[in-house]
């Protein structure tokens, strides 16, 4: 008498069958995913628009820095800021006028707030 190996039963025809190789990589692919976008440091957005440099303050409010704790870098000019100018053609003889200022937030992330200032002609 011989013994039949024993048969898994299939899924229904209407129910995709999900192999677990395919759980575990979508599963890892999530946490992963998760994982990264915890892990972003603060600050990490682009430089303002027209000011380069350092990233984008956590928070600006009228060209200066809002985040809770947030201190003047440098002290060269002004209130004790490092400030500085951008013009930017805005076409017919025209000037977009900018000021950037630097920062710290947290202590020690140095960061940018840029104000506009208007166009002038």
């Amino acid at each position: 008498m011989a013994i039949e190996p024993t048969r898994r039963h299939a899924a229904p025809a209407d129910r995709p069958r999900l192999e677990r190789s395919r759980l575990l990589a979508a599963l890892g692919t999530a946490v992963f995913g998760i994982a990264a976008s915890m892990a972003r440091p603060k600050g990490a957005a682009a430089a303002p628009y027209p000011c380069g440099g350092a990233p984008t303050c956590d928070c600006c409010s009228y060209g200066s820095c809002c985040v809770s704790g947030c201190s003047d870098a440098y002290g060269y000019c002004g209130a004790g800021t490092h400030c500085w100018s951008v013009s930017v053609d805005a076409g017919g003889g025209c000037y977009h006028l900018y000021s950037c200022c630097d920062y710290y937030q947290y202590g020690s992330s140095l960061c940018i707030c840029s104000g506009d200032n208007g166009v002038y002609c």
